[in-house]
């Protein structure tokens, strides 16, 4: 059988905190970890504790970048585990959004000042 090429999956190193979501036995489980590794496939994270084993999942994450007006935003990854050895967990990406999140006071407060 003749095997079409395809490009690798690209993963880069980036350590980021997030938060998980899984349905387990019909209760949300939610926890934290950090991510080793992200591409736009999937992403690698350590869980700060055990994660049931689990099929889909939600993994959010404050990303780095902000939009002009020093605005933050949230990344949200919806997928499934598609591998998992101990609390190293590799999610591949089905779905995924950006938010933006709330300005902190501190940021408020400059901005009222500049008007």
């Amino acid at each position: 059988m003749a095997h079409s090429p395809e490009k690798p999956h690209r993963f880069f190193p980036v350590a980021l905190d997030v938060q998980y979501k899984i349905l387990y036995r019909g209760v949300e489980i939610a926890g934290g970890g950090r991510t080793t590794h992200i591409g736009s496939k999937g992403l690698v994270f350590i869980a700060n504790g055990h994660l049931p084993k689990c099929e889909r999942i939600e993994v959010s994450l404050l990303w780095p970048a902000e939009l002009p007006g020093r605005v933050r935003l949230k990344l949200v990854i919806r997928g499934r585990v598609s591998e998992r050895n101990g609390n190293r967990i590799a999610v591949a990406i089905s779905s995924y959004e950006f938010y933006t999140r709330a300005a902190s006071p501190q940021i408020m407060e400059e901005m009222l000042l500049l008007l």
